[in-house]
């Protein structure tokens, strides 16, 4: 992509050759952390975008959903680069732009490989049109099974939950109560595993990250409550709304939406507990129990 020129080190420590403007974007964001000297935990912090985000980026395991967060970084690791004694301007925010819609594309040309090899027309529209269908009918399915969580009740021990995030006494729940509470996290957890199911039966890429991501945020509720007192309700609701509006615009054939600020927010503090549990036990962990089980034992960890 023009405009991203090759790097000449000013001085002996930047002697590693930077990449040239058509890598890919892997490559690219790879090689531009290495030159800023940033770490991954000074990266978020200084942008409060998740350490693990940008690990994922930075490994290719993952693409930036929202180029907000994407050009916040890039300007914070250019800052640094230029610091450091590189001469590569890195590119504008519209060139990290184009790199990143370039590289959605190569990703989704590589997730329908059949449509790259010549069948003839006819057996290719219908392979589109069975995807299409098959893509449809999943997103249908999780619009039931969002819409189903977002107005679960809230949990029915919720007041002894907060005592116990503030460090107060929660007392004892009784039979009848506990099996109020086990009947609740069943639910939940069935409307979450409808989702995950519908999943992987949508084809297109970016939906299908935006909804695995509001999946990982509903896992880990504990982070906003631990960081600002979110509620678990009050996360499930954001996280739904967001997701059934994506779903909505895919449906429609409209681009999709915008997170919102709200959305970003619990984003945020969902990022930095888990990078929490990574710290404390040297694990990825994907499920957060509720605060009032203490051991893994107690409930299935989700993978």
């Amino acid at each position: 992509m023009a405009g991203l020129a090759d790097a000449q080190p000013e001085n002996n420590h930047a002697a590693a050759q930077l990449p040239n403007p058509g890598t890919d974007f892997q490559v690219r964001f790879a090689s531009l952390v290495e030159a800023s000297g940033l770490s991954s935990r000074d990266i978020a912090k200084r942008t409060r975008v998740g350490r693990t985000t940008v690990n994922g980026w930075q490994r290719g395991e993952a693409l930036p959903q929202d180029h907000r967060d994407l050009i916040k970084v890039v300007e914070v690791l250019r800052a640094a680069a230029t610091a450091a004694g590189h001469r590569d301007t890195w590119g504008t925010s519209a060139q990290w732009t184009e790199l990143l819609s370039d590289a959605k594309q190569e990703r989704d040309a590589r997730s329908h490989p059949a449509r790259q090899q010549p069948r003839g027309p006819g057996r290719d529209a219908a392979v589109d049109s069975e995807r299409r269908a098959r893509t449809m009918a999943a997103t249908g399915r999780a619009i039931d099974a969002l819409s189903g969580l977002q107005y679960l009740d809230q949990k029915p021990d919720w007041d002894r939950e907060r005592r116990i995030w503030t460090g107060k006494e929660p007392g004892e729940l009784g039979a009848d109560e506990q099996a109020s509470v086990d009947a609740w996290e069943e639910r939940r957890r069935e409307f979450l595993q409808a989702i995950e199911v519908a999943i992987l039966d949508i084809g297109d890429p970016d939906l299908r990250a935006r909804l695995e991501e509001a999946v990982r945020m509903l896992d880990l509720w504990s982070g906003p409550m631990k960081h600002i007192r979110q509620s678990e309700g009050r996360t499930r609701y954001i996280v739904t709304a967001d997701a059934l509006a994506a779903l909505g615009a895919f449906r429609r054939g409209d681009p999709l939406p915008e997170q919102s600020g709200n959305y970003r927010s619990t984003k945020e503090f969902s990022d930095l507990y888990l990078e929490e549990l990574e710290m404390n036990d040297g694990l990825v962990v994907v499920s957060v129990l509720p605060a009032s089980h203490p051991s893994p034992e107690d409930s299935p960890a989700r993978s």
